[in-house]
């Protein structure tokens, strides 16, 4: 019960009781561990291009095991090559297309992946780098 004092009014407020039972929901505690990709270094003479598999680490909270399956967002997916004129990244369905081109201005360079997924657990966006 309130009482509001400088008017004297007496306010009564009655709160609904509810007997509702929980509900649960199982198979969904999986968490973004890491990025798999299927090959680490590649050798591509000038004008080719190679598919390159990337899928994502999951481990599952409640059993502590990890299995690599599809990225759950693989738009999230960016690629960012260090230098333009030496390799090409591309993204096409669940895979990345790495393309030399014709003349390339240089013999190496790095592609960096980055992804971000929310945790379904933690309601939170988790930026990762590979």
């Amino acid at each position: 019960m309130f009482v509001d004092i400088i008017t004297d009014r007496v306010y009564e407020l009655t709160f609904a009781e509810f007997d509702i039972p929980p509900k649960y929901e199982t198979g969904n505690c999986e968490i973004f561990d890491r990025l798999h990709v299927s090959k680490k270094e590649i050798n591509l003479k000038p004008g080719e291009k190679l598919e390159v598999s990337v899928k994502g680490d999951y481990m599952d909270v409640s059993s502590q095991k990890s299995t690599t399956k599809k990225l759950t967002f693989f738009d999230r997916l960016k690629l960012k090559s260090s230098d333009k004129n030496t390799v090409q990244v591309s993204k096409k369905d669940d895979k990345i297309i790495i393309k030399a081109p014709s003349y390339p201005a240089a013999e190496t360079a790095s592609v960096v992946l980055e992804y971000k997924e929310k945790g379904e657990i933690f309601g939170k966006d988790y930026l990762f780098q590979n």
